[in-house]
């Protein structure tokens, strides 16, 4: 057997009893799909966000999801006969965090129509499994639910991903055997560097790697630094107008607040606006001088005609996106 020596130190490990938190990251490394679970009973609607959702069996066609016993809505999906599974599109992020929030009308200014046992089918989803609840089994603070599925309905578009703590699109992954042959291609015409969004991906993950070990350096994950940027761009805004510039999870984004609020870089004033402290104004500065750093070796080599026509050309695209 092979020895196990490995050269990066842990970030977190231990007893999950002794630190549910950081048990809870180790847990958002596993990156999923998103869903929004819905029930109805009698005049009662409810809709939750979602990552337990899994597949068991094609025969006879079986998912399951897991419910949180303390939510609002658990009663509701309790009684109810039937459940439907809505998979979220790679554009529904904004519905995604609606459906996250505890407590309102999720319902109201949102296109829905009734499927099966009156559950909720939300427009504009991947996908939907409308199921007969066919057994329930206890999982701690959780009830998992068991769901026969009795009607499915797939669209022609790109999954809503999440992982880490935030949203992500799927993209394909070069094979690294092929990258060598990739590359003559690209040069002479091939397809690997015909399109823009191709090109994209692959200098992300150059110039992502590098600022990865910046930030490791002031002792900042992706997303602390992420929302501590945020906050210094918009000072005394609170976490949920913040959420549509960030692209993260609402549970993940309050965890990592409350963890900039513990090491001192962030205060949140009585009606829950942050700012930075002088402290995690330092912090980030110093950050932004590494990755500026970081980003100059990177880019060296390369004239400052080309960086600016670059720069000019992502601010374009970016600038057509559509804002939520």
């Amino acid at each position: 057997m092979q020895q196990f020596s490995p050269t990066i130190a842990a970030v977190d490990s231990g007893d999950p009893k002794a630190d549910p938190a950081a048990f809870r990251r180790c847990l958002g490394q596993f990156g999923t799909g998103v869903t929004v679970v819905t029930a109805a009973h009698g005049d009662e609607l409810v809709g939750m966000t979602a990552n337990s959702f899994s597949s068991v069996s094609l025969d006879p066609p079986l998912v399951l999801w897991s419910a949180k016993r303390t939510s609002q809505s658990f009663p509701t999906f309790k009684v109810a006969t039937h459940f439907a599974v809505n998979i979220l599109s790679s554009d529904q992020i904004a519905l995604s965090n609606h459906f996250g929030r505890s407590g309102g009308d999720k319902f109201g200014g949102v296109s829905w129509k009734r499927g099966i046992g009156g559950a909720p089918l939300l427009e504009g989803t991947l996908c939907s499994f409308e199921c007969r609840k066919a057994a329930e089994y206890p999982g701690g603070d959780h009830l998992i639910m068991l769901g026969e599925v009795e009607r499915f309905v797939r669209h022609d578009r790109g999954p809503l991903l999440f992982a880490q703590g935030r949203y992500c699109m799927a993209a394909d992954f070069a094979d690294p055997t092929d990258l060598s042959k990739a590359t003559g291609q690209a040069h002479a015409g091939g397809p690997m560097n015909e399109f823009m969004t191709a090109l994209m991906y692959r200098a992300h993950g150059v110039l992502s790697a590098a600022l990865d070990e910046g930030r490791h350096a002031e002792g900042l994950s992706v997303l602390q630094s992420r929302l501590m940027a945020a906050i210094e761009t918009l000072p005394g805004r609170t976490l949920a107008s913040l959420l549509p510039e960030l692209f993260l999870g609402l549970n993940a984004a309050e965890s990592t607040v409350n963890e900039l609020v513990r090491m001192g870089l962030v205060e949140a004033d009585a009606s829950g606006g942050l700012t930075l402290t002088a402290m995690g104004r330092d912090r980030n500065h110093a950050l932004h001088a590494r990755a500026r750093a970081i980003e100059a070796k990177e880019l060296s080599g390369i004239s400052p005609g080309e960086i600016a026509s670059c720069r000019h050309v992502l601010d374009k695209l970016v600038r057509r996106a559509p804002t939520a």
